[in-house]
């Protein structure tokens, strides 16, 4: 289970966060020759339907009633990837 902070979404509903070490995945062992990394992680989420802004015939605005916000992101993460989000 991930424990994520609020401040980590942005207005939209895409979500980044930072991992300190690679070894932290699970089968991932240290090797001396590569030594340490860290990664940097983001997810961009998006409604279906979302592509017709980014169309190149017909380009249209996405109404903000159908655009994703953090809470909906959030409810999202917690209902399918079982992820706790501290406020």
């Amino acid at each position: 289970m991930a424990d994520l902070s609020r401040s980590q979404f942005d207005n939209t509903g895409n979500l980044s966060f930072g991992l300190n070490e690679h070894t932290d995945f699970p089968d991932q062992e240290y090797d001396p020759e590569i030594g340490i990394f860290g990664l940097d992680v983001t997810i961009s989420m998006t409604r279906p339907g979302a592509r017709v802004s980014r169309r190149d015939k017909r380009t249209r605005s996405i109404p903000s009633s159908h655009r994703l916000t953090p809470a909906d992101a959030i409810t999202f993460l917690e209902a399918e990837f079982d992820v706790e989000v501290d406020e």
